[in-house]
């Protein structure tokens, strides 16, 4: 022998930690590549993905589409043993024979979901989006990230519901393809484990906060009516209207969206095992939208009917009906805002100065449109009102009343809320204790 060469494939730096923190935080990895079986599967026991103690199911180089279909179905039957990982070990030639028949296309998923792994060798690029849209079609719940560093997995990042493009050798393809683009592996640890569960903590909030403030506001106007004789008469001015979603209750929202934080990075970093309180869509069950519309009917029936009890009080003020629409409403955007600093999990000052301005704008704005006057104009029609704000903020009563109100309203949310953590806190306890820490040496060969 003269000489000889190689070419060395090597991983990139903390790949398999980072896979070792995605797989204890409950997410399946299949690996989707087109080389051959020995370096795939070499590359999987390298990279942390397949253990050394696993127990490997492989049906490379089946021909015969009839025999497929009898092997995936055998399979998918048989019980397999619980304190071991199952990986399946495919290929491209097998993947051909298997989307041939619809119901070996149903066995693969069937058993696809029972493993742990799936290492799927000699595939196209077409190969490669067929078996992510056949995991897309297996549970409707299933969420499925594409990750890609070449040109041949562009089809296969546009299939996913989320493309991970990582900028390497091979060109800027899938990066340019994929919805995030990374230059290391490494960075996709932090991205899910730690900005996926705060995104989607504040996306879910944001989305059922919507549908709770305007239901705990204009509800009331659903009551009012059952004593108005289903008139015309409206119990919120014009003017609060129009600001109630604009001014008075969208800024702290807005901050809750952009700074909460459920657990800390560190925590998030350190448990990955907190991850798995978010899956299948877990905080926008149908529980827990039906728990924010009950409780958007409940605070605007305790608003409503507690001030309509205390009526009588304002009558002898020759106000009436506008002393008890100014009062209402205020006592509404009180309790909407507070309840934001009840749900969240990361106080700062930010959120504390957004509820405090809304809160404030909500005075400053209605005292003013109130007392200026008055007016009867295109722009400006106060002559009803002028002055009755003035006269209820005068009343002692009132304060000590809006205070009795929104204890009354917010006392079922406090509760619940020192049981949830509490109950959370347990759980977290016991998962985060039943880990073991990450040893590099589990994963060499």
């Amino acid at each position: 022998m003269v000489g000889a060469t190689g070419i060395e494939d090597r991983l990139q730096e903390e790949v398999p930690e980072t896979i070792y923190d995605l797989k204890r935080a409950g997410i399946k990895i299949w690996v989707l590549t087109g080389d051959k079986k020995e370096t795939a599967i070499n590359s999987g026991h390298s990279a942390g993905i397949l253990k050394l103690d696993s127990q490997m199911i492989d049906i490379c180089d089946t021909a015969d589409p009839r025999d497929m279909s009898t092997i995936i179905a055998e399979i998918a039957d048989t019980p397999f043993d619980k304190e071991k990982d199952v990986s399946l070990i495919v290929d491209g030639k097998s993947i051909t024979n298997i989307f041939k028949n619809p119901e070996s296309v149903r066995h693969l998923q069937r058993l696809s979901l029972r493993c742990s792994t799936v290492v799927a060798c000699r595939l196209s690029p077409i190969q490669k989006s067929q078996l992510v849209r056949l995991v897309k079609e297996a549970d409707p719940r299933n969420l499925t990230a594409a990750i890609g560093d070449g040109g041949n997995d562009v089809s296969m990042l546009q299939e996913a519901h989320v493309g991970l493009g990582i900028i390497g050798n091979e060109g800027r393809a899938a990066a340019q393809a994929s919805d995030f683009a990374f230059s290391k592996f490494r960075f996709l640890r932090k991205t899910l484990l730690v900005h996926g569960h705060w995104y989607y903590v504040r996306v879910a909030f944001l989305v059922q906060y919507s549908f709770y403030k305007n239901i705990a506001c204009f509800t009331g106007q659903v009551f009012f009516m059952l004593f108005s004789n289903f008139s015309a008469m409206t119990l919120f001015e014009s003017t609060f209207l129009f600001l109630f979603n604009t001014i008075y209750t969208s800024v702290p929202v807005v901050v809750y969206a952009v700074t909460e934080q459920t657990f800390s990075s560190k925590e998030l970093l350190n448990n990955p095992v907190l991850y798995t309180n978010n899956t299948y869509n877990r905080a926008m069950s149908k529980s827990n939208i039906t728990r924010w519309l009950l409780t958007g009917v409940w605070h605007s029936s305790v608003t409503f009917f507690a001030w309509y009890f205390l009526y009588q009080e304002f009558a002898l003020c020759d106000i009436g009906l506008f002393s008890l629409q100014n009062i209402v409403s205020q006592t509404t955007v009180i309790i909407v805002n507070l309840k934001i600093l009840l749900e969240s999990n990361h106080w700062t000052l930010l959120l504390f100065l957004s509820v405090f301005f809304s809160i404030l704008s909500f005075f400053v704005i209605t005292l003013f449109y109130n007392v200026i006057g008055p007016m009867d104009n295109f722009l400006i029609d106060n002559s009803d009102i002028f002055m009755s704000y003035a006269a209820v903020l005068s009343d002692v009563e009132v304060w000590l009343c809006t205070l009795l109100v929104i204890i009354l309203a917010l006392l079922p949310d406090l509760v619940h809320r020192v049981l949830q953590n509490s109950q959370t806190y347990c759980q977290t306890r016991t998962r985060i204790n039943q880990t073991v820490p990450f040893n590099i040496h589990q994963t060499e060969i």
